[in-house]
């Protein structure tokens, strides 16, 4: 299961550096469907760079408090 931080990382970078499909959709609390596009809402180079930022944040989760937090519970 911990190779979909990795893949959803790369994605999320790839997409910020090409500029494609720079949308994030999700479910709600309330079970509703939403589509955001980052480059509607802040602009082509904004979005890019907020997708550049998710991909790192998502890397960083995965290599380096996922792993260090089962490493030291033994999971």
């Amino acid at each position: 299961m911990s190779w979909i931080y990795t893949i959803i990382g790369i994605y999320l970078i790839l997409m910020g550096i090409l500029g494609l499909n720079l949308k994030v959709i999700y479910l709600t609390l309330t079970f509703k469907i939403r589509v955001y596009d980052f480059e509607d809402l802040y602009g082509r180079t904004a979005g890019r760079i907020i997708f550049i930022f998710l991909g790192i944040l998502f890397l960083i989760y995965k290599f380096f408090i996922a792993d260090k937090i089962s490493g030291f519970l033994g999971i």
